[in-house]
């Protein structure tokens, strides 16, 4: 991670030297929907806060800007799960709030419309930006962690178009949708990596199955969301992101 840090920051240098977009996105003060969460634990799933320290991070050129610069120490908020692996277990983080998170996450949100489907729930960003959408009539979230559903019960916000759905998205019985966002990006290998992203291929062609319109994003693979998606990030997607 830190020699991609390098190598942004010198190719944000070439970029001043000719006059271009800045490139680096000055943070004052982070702060989204889950910056009010409250540390908690229930099972396996927990919310913790972290410290970032002031640098340069990696914003994978949305808006235009391939490194986010944070002048003094900002707080984050992450969703983490217990992995077991044997006798080994460990915390590990499976969602948070860093800028570039919640810029993407309040960017999507503004983009979704109809009857929406959320796959996982994480700490539940997209419900808070979806709040000022009126084009969006139903969010189905499947999640299939109970412990991050009762985690989370108390951090959503409470809005009647919201179904939080105890399943299995790869196994979740699909019906037709409008708009969807697939957010589950998680691994440990690059085998385990190959094998999530055929299921979100998979989970993608299900969806169009049943409604060939459907817009969906996906987070963290740009080529194969929809391309209004991209657009809204003014994301670039052969200069990376």
């Amino acid at each position: 991670m830190m020699e991609r840090i390098d190598r942004l920051i010198d190719e944000v240098r070439d970029m001043a030297m000719v006059n271009e977009h800045p490139a680096v996105l000055e943070i004052i003060k982070h702060r989204t929907p889950a910056s009010v969460y409250p540390v908690r634990k229930v099972g396996n799933a927990r919310i913790v806060k972290t410290p970032y320290s002031p640098g340069y991070y990696d914003y994978s050129t949305v808006d235009g800007y391939k490194l986010y610069h944070l002048a003094k120490t900002q707080t984050v908020t992450s969703l983490q799960r217990r992995d077991t692996t044997g006798n080994v277990s460990r915390w590990r983080t499976w969602m948070d709030d860093n800028p570039r998170h919640w810029r993407v996450m309040d960017a999507f949100a503004h983009e979704l419309h109809g009857k929406v489907l959320l796959g996982g729930l994480g700490l539940g960003l997209v419900l808070h930006a979806l709040q000022d959408n009126t084009l969006v009539t139903q969010i189905d979230v499947v999640e299939y962690d109970a412990d991050v559903i009762k985690l989370m019960k108390h951090n959503m916000p409470t809005d009647g178009r919201i179904n939080i759905i105890h399943a299995d998205l790869w196994q979740y019985q699909m019906v037709a949708y409008d708009s969807a966002m697939i957010d589950i990006w998680v691994w440990t290998s690059l085998a385990q990596k190959a094998a999530t992203l055929s299921e979100v291929v998979l989970c993608i062609e299900r969806v169009l199955s049943k409604n060939r319109d459907c817009e969906v994003a996906i987070h963290g693979w740009p080529t194969l969301s929809h391309p209004r998606f991209n657009d809204a990030l003014k994301l670039d997607i052969n200069k990376g992101g």
